[in-house]
């Protein structure tokens, strides 16, 4: 926003003329003044699983934490560290710890960052978990479910959210990226041997 606010400065300086300037407070006032954007988004991963990888049999268990390969998600994302919970029954839960959150407060103590999922659709190669509780995202975006969907050795992950931050031109790609590196994240570490 500062470059374009800059962009529109140097450009009224140069050609002695205010009226491009008047355009700069309808830029910044725009998106909070328009309700009708859109603020709900998804993003679909699809992955082949493995030889010999039963997607069904993994997805039913405690996910396998491993590493993050995303650069964008190793910068200063929250990290799984762990997670708790098995089955695919509607009801079955999942508990992830990640990383904890820490403050730039002096004497802040480290907070813990937890995600619950509970499963709320099963059909046969489809599975949906909605988001119960989250403080690891809650104030980035309101996460509110993952869809994994397979047919033999193919799995789609879908994560669904919605954007919580304005301008849309500039938080929903960031956010739509980031979402989909974590939907990869999930879709390979449900396709691994």
């Amino acid at each position: 926003m500062g470059a374009i606010v800059g962009l529109l400065a140097d450009r009224a300086k140069r050609h002695r003329g205010m009226q491009v300037m008047l355009l700069v407070p309808l830029l910044v006032a725009a998106e909070g003044s328009v309700a009708d954007l859109p603020r709900g988004a998804e993003v679909t991963v699809a992955r082949t699983a493995a030889a010999g990888t039963d997607i069904e049999r993994a997805l039913a268990g405690a996910p396998a934490i491993g590493p993050v390969g995303s650069r964008l998600l190793r910068m200063k994302f929250p990290k799984p560290v762990r997670a708790d919970g098995t089955g695919l029954d509607v009801g079955a839960t999942r508990r992830i710890t990640f990383t904890p959150r820490t403050s730039l407060g002096i004497g802040a103590r480290p907070e813990p960052r937890t995600m619950e999922l509970r499963v709320v659709r099963r059909e046969p190669g489809r599975v949906v978990f909605a988001v119960t509780r989250d403080t690891t995202l809650a104030r980035w975006l309101e996460f509110e479910e993952a869809e994994f969907a397979w047919r033999g050795a193919r799995l789609s992950v879908t994560l669904r959210y919605t954007r919580t931050f304005d301008p849309s031109w500039y938080f929903g790609p960031v956010q739509r990226y980031a979402m989909g590196e974590a939907a990869a994240y999930l879709a390979d570490t449900f396709t691994a041997p």
